[in-house]
């Protein structure tokens, strides 16, 4: 595939088995358990920071 091809491949929506949908093809994955407090607890910051990241959306149908 072209690199033009892949950037509008990753740009359209991705239909889930479970019947959500994705805008995108852009995935985040969950935290590491090495990251936070020291304990595995997030931090303000990195929960304000996945709020953002959630803000994205999953459309259900």
């Amino acid at each position: 595939m072209k690199g033009e091809d892949i950037t509008k491949l990753l740009g359209q929506p991705l239909d889930l088995p479970c019947g959500g949908q994705l805008k995108n093809r852009l995935l985040k994955s969950a935290m590491s358990d090495s990251l936070g407090d020291g304990r595995g607890n997030p931090t303000e910051a990195q929960i304000r920071l996945y709020e953002r990241w959630a803000e994205g959306g999953l459309r259900c149908r």
